[in-house]
């Protein structure tokens, strides 16, 4: 190889090959491929974080829950046995 051919091949980058999202025989692996995708699948990431998030049960709520649940348990304990007549 000439030089010339070197220099200019040491100057030209070689290209990023850009992550391409594979075309997938069912809807399912789609968009399970668009969601491993590096760019294309962070927004699909932190939506699906937000949705578990949001469906995520609050602290009253369990606290309420608790609450309830301690109440039915004592219930039945404090009522007295009668006997049949």
């Amino acid at each position: 190889m000439s030089a010339r051919a070197e220099a200019i091949k040491a100057l030209v980058k070689p290209k990023e090959v850009k992550p391409k999202i594979p075309k997938g025989v069912s809807r399912k692996l789609d968009r399970l491929a668009y969601i491993a995708h590096p760019k294309l699948g962070k927004r699909a990431r932190a939506r699906i974080a937000k949705g578990l998030r949001l469906c995520r049960p609050k602290a009253k709520a369990k606290a309420k829950a608790k609450d309830q649940t301690k109440a039915q348990a004592a219930a039945p304990a404090s009522v007295p046995a009668q006997a049949p007549k």
